[in-house]
């Protein structure tokens, strides 16, 4: 112990080996804690500013949904990927709802945007200034108020002032027949194709178009002025044929699943920009608001005001209080979080149970045991040297302790290929060390060149071998390719404390031995 590498090595295993567990237990991955990876594919490759901003907001929007265990992690250029550690599939639903909007706020009026994201400075979650659900009819209304900025109310009020037309049915006197048409990312040079019989159920919607069509009070919106005051075209056909493929050439066509129209899918791909095929949820009773992301539709007052446009809101129905609980809070994470710099999708969802992943950690630990045990068997018989075997493995498994102390230490989270990686660390390591003893005891053998000689020779090698190892992991860690993150930073600090504290003390130690 008067030796300084292995005083280095003795004191380097206490504190960056043991140390950390009594401070900081091991954090492990949903690989044995069990969760749920959504991958989304981005409609366009981004990097730098933009991927930062995409992430950012992803984060937000999971944070502001209320989960904790969770990670955004960018992938490639053209794909992220989201970690929960959740596996409901109802709570996975809605998470996939959430991350898969863009989230673009855009108020219409007379088929031209008024207001949009950019002009949005905030939003009101104090239930005194009108963040609410409350009872109404036989469902629940809810509404999210937001704040607009000077320049975004300026500009509402240029579009709407003196525009007016007093409804001769409100006994206020006060409602104007004009209305702002609200959405969140609104579908661009989109076209919405019908049957005759779809376009006949919807022929017209009341304003709170979650509510029934029905009774003398319930005010509606023609369907063709919806469309045009929303800025997308509609078609009403039984088949399509070249006449249609015509209107919807270069365009985003948008049909019901279930449609009749759906069969035609193939044919109008071949001139449509695409065709977007969505399915009604359970609980929906109108397509069209569904189909083209309306959130809500608000009637103008007599005589607004510019200061009463600054804290406008999104007012919305729905049959039960959860759905309405769960309507507003979706609407306000999305506002608060911002919009996405482009558009993304779900491309795949993976589920991995909590027993499931407490079977991978048992087999992971299992497997570990067992490389550590065939590789003593192997070197015991190479060397046929108890005390070498024993050094050797006493170094391989001190050097893994370290590196799970180092991941405590630093909040890494342990998946599959970060336990992978130690196993690779370990299986390199012992690689160096043998290459070490070979050198050891040839330089016994070979009177013409020294020990210590063939000991620093070897070790430089080692040195080489290790540095080439790092430089081939560190972009895995520093792209952040997803799963190989995990691997490359457990396989890169094997790689360091091997070089400048395991290869060193072995060194001495063989030197001595041999």
């Amino acid at each position: 112990m008067k030796n300084a590498r292995l005083k280095l090595y003795v004191i380097s295993f206490i504190v960056i080996g043991l140390v950390p567990f009594a401070f900081k237990p091991l954090q492990f991955g949903m690989d044995f804690t069990g969760g749920t990876i959504i991958n989304i594919q981005l409609s366009e490759p981004v990097e730098g500013p933009e991927k930062e901003a995409l992430v950012r907001v992803l984060q937000d929007r999971l944070n502001k949904y209320g989960l904790k265990d969770m990670k955004v992690r960018p992938g490639g250029p053209d794909f992220v990927m989201v970690e929960v550690a959740e596996t409901d599939p109802k709570t996975i639903a809605s998470i996939q709802e959430i991350i898969s909007e863009q989230g673009r706020f855009e108020a219409m009026f007379e088929g031209k945007p008024i207001l949009e994201s950019d002009d949005i400075v905030g939003v009101v979650s104090d239930p005194a200034q009108g963040y609410k659900v409350y009872r109404t009819g036989n469902g629940y209304g809810w509404s999210v108020p937001f704040l607009v900025s000077p320049e975004g109310a300026e500009k509402f009020f240029s579009a709407v002032a003196g525009r007016c037309t007093l409804d001769p049915k409100d006994p206020s006197g006060q409602q104007c027949l004009e209305k702002v048409y609200m959405f969140i990312d609104r579908p661009q040079n989109a076209v919405l194709l019908m049957t005759p019989e779809e376009y006949a159920k919807e022929k017209s919607i009341p304003e709170q178009f979650d509510q029934p069509r029905e009774g003398p009070s319930v005010s509606t919106v023609p369907l063709d002025e919806l469309l045009s005051q929303s800025g997308i075209g509609l078609i009403v056909t039984d088949s399509v044929d070249s006449t249609v493929l015509e209107k919807v050439a270069n365009k985003t066509v948008i049909i019901q699943k279930g449609s009749p129209l759906e069969k035609y899918t193939d044919y109008l791909n071949k001139t449509a920009a695409r065709v977007v095929v969505k399915a009604k949820p359970e609980g929906v009773k109108y397509f069209v608001p569904y189909a083209i992301n309306l959130q809500s539709i608000v009637r103008l007052t007599e005589g607004v005001t510019v200061r009463e446009i600054y804290n406008p809101s999104i007012t919305g129905y729905a049959p039960t209080l959860e759905d309405a609980i769960a309507q507003r809070d979706r609407i306000r994470i999305i506002l608060e979080s911002g919009k996405l710099p482009v558009t993304v999708q779900v491309s795949g969802v993976s589920t991995i149970s909590a027993s499931l992943g407490r079977q991978f950690l048992y087999y992971s630990g299992v497997a570990g045991l067992f490389a550590i045990l065939t590789v003593s068997g192997v070197v015991f018989l190479r060397y046929r040297k108890p005390k070498l075997s024993a050094a050797m493995v006493m170094i391989s498994m001190t050097e893994a302790i370290m590196i799970l102390g180092m991941a405590a230490w630093i909040g890494w989270q342990l998946d599959l290929p970060a336990v992978a990686g130690v196993i690779a660390a370990v299986g390199t390591g012992v690689d160096h060390l043998i290459i070490i003893t070979d050198e050891a005891m040839r330089g016994v053998s070979e009177k013409r060149v020294g020990l210590a000689a063939k000991i620093r020779r070897a070790v430089n090698i080692i040195m080489m071998a290790a540095f080439t190892t790092i430089i081939a992991m560190f972009p895995l860690f520093t792209l952040g390719l997803g799963a190989l993150k995990g691997f490359a930073l457990t396989t890169i600090l094997g790689s360091l404390m091997g070089v400048f504290i395991a290869r060193p003390a072995y060194a001495e130690l063989v030197g001595r031995l041999v």
